[in-house]
């Protein structure tokens, strides 16, 4: 596995994170149109960003769930062997769920951070 499929992967995987990251910098000051529906949030996007978390720990939870469920065992390491759905699908399965949390510890965390300083940098701004 090369070093720029590794990169790539980071990439496609933590496209919801610095997205909603970039947005949430470049819109702390509060602008007049509408009204964010959240009182407690002064930031849209970091909202957005905070509640990006829930939803993919429960797309993890589920994948990981299907899995158990379907009695596959094997890892990194081991062969994969499901014994309700097939082979592939408990890779696809057990990839996914390895993907995400190693995307999550690396991207998704530093990207919590951003999103609680432009929510701290907005309240700033608007007082």
């Amino acid at each position: 596995m090369s070093t720029t499929y590794i990169f790539l992967q980071f990439i496609t995987y933590g496209t919801p994170y610095w997205v909603i990251a970039l947005f949430a910098i470049f819109t702390t000051k509060q602008r007049a149109t509408g009204r964010w529906r959240l009182p407690w949030l002064a930031n849209r996007w970091s909202g957005y960003g905070f509640a990006l978390y829930p939803l993919i720990f429960a797309a993890v939870l589920i994948a990981q769930t299907v899995w158990s469920l379907a009695g596959c065992t094997g890892g990194l390491i081991d062969p994969i062997s499901c014994g309700s759905i097939s082979d592939a699908m408990g890779g696809r399965l057990d990839s996914f769920v390895f993907k995400t949390i190693t995307t999550f510890s690396v991207i998704g965390l530093p990207c919590l951070s951003v999103y609680i300083f432009a929510e701290l940098l907005t309240r700033y701004r608007n007082r």
